[in-house]
């Protein structure tokens, strides 16, 4: 179980890290894989292997956009799981498409929060590929919205988490 603070340290370390990886390469591509786990527990055995499925699933995706892999990081700590790629260049709209069909079609997809940043580190909007904010887990709704006015509990998040994770596990 992580702490504010854990989480907060974590969420820092994984933006220096961004920040670091486009300095070092401003031409190139930054592909953020996290992982949307409400409450405290942001980690367990079952959560580091739909994370390493998110992995296998980004990496298909940078291999059918034929882009080479320059750095990869991966930050796995109590407080969440990151996979960072530094990508030579590629179309960052037709990417953005591409990973928001994957959250949206694969089991695990609405778990798993996958951002494009472009060179002058800013993410490519689900907007700008015309898609609408994410969804609520529980009552499809906006999820910033029901995030801020705590309108689920995190007991309720976290079991609908479980079911997905329990269905993906028995197939």
């Amino acid at each position: 179980m992580a702490g504010l603070k854990e989480i907060l340290q974590f969420r820092e370390e994984k933006a220096a890290a961004q920040l670091k990886m486009i300095a070092v390469n401003p031409n190139a591509v930054l592909i953020s894989l996290g992982m949307n786990i409400p409450g405290p527990v942001k980690n367990s055995s079952i959560i580091e292997e739909a994370f390493g499925e998110g992995m296998k699933e980004v990496e298909r995706l940078l291999q059918e956009e034929r882009t080479e892999i320059i750095q990869k990081r991966i930050l796995i700590e109590q407080a969440g799981c990151a996979a960072l790629y530094l990508v030579k260049e590629m179309d960052c709209l037709r990417a953005k498409q591409a990973a928001v069909l994957l959250e949206k079609t694969h089991i695990l997809g609405r778990i798993w929060d996958i951002d494009i940043i472009e060179k002058d580190g800013m993410a490519i909007s689900r907007k700008s590929v015309g898609e609408g904010e994410r969804k609520c887990f529980i009552c499809g709704g906006n999820a910033k919205i029901c995030g801020r006015s705590r309108r689920h509990t995190i007991q309720e998040l976290q079991d609908w988490i479980t079911n997905i994770l329990r269905e993906w596990k028995t197939g």
